[in-house]
């Protein structure tokens, strides 16, 4: 089975589901990193840890890229798509390029960019990418 690991916020409503949901059908393997949530739930905790992620909030990230890295080093995914993406560190991204055949990037926060990206998604490129047999 194909295997993907989709890196992103996994909270309710979250578009990352919908990618979950639809790669399943096409036999894909979802294996999912919340990035977001344990960098929340530690800075706020209380108005100190809030005041010292504004001043030093790579910190906050340094767990997280380790277990990460971790995780992609287990699952060895063959592709990996991270949404937005900014709580990982240029390190941490270049290490899992040793562990996936294919790197991606998806920020939506454009709405051109939306729209692009889902006609490539649902209606060819990234599909047929993964539809190939090997």
């Amino acid at each position: 089975m194909k295997t993907i690991l989709i890196i992103g916020n996994f909270g309710a409503g979250a578009l990352e589901h919908q990618f979950v949901k639809h790669l399943k059908p096409l036999h894909w393997q979802a294996d999912t990193f919340d990035i977001q949530a344990p960098v929340q739930k530690t800075k706020d905790k209380n108005i100190l840890t809030k005041i010292n992620y504004k001043i030093a909030p790579n910190g906050f990230y340094l767990t997280v890229n380790k277990q990460l890295l971790t995780f992609a080093q287990k699952i060895k995914p063959l592709v990996t798509l991270v949404f937005k993406g900014m709580e990982i560190f240029p390190e941490t991204i270049e290490e899992i390029k040793t562990h996936t055949q294919l790197l991606c990037n998806y920020n939506p926060d454009h709405i051109h960019s939306i729209i692009m990206l889902e006609e490539k998604l649902f209606e060819g490129t990234i599909i047929k990418f993964i539809e190939q047999p090997k």
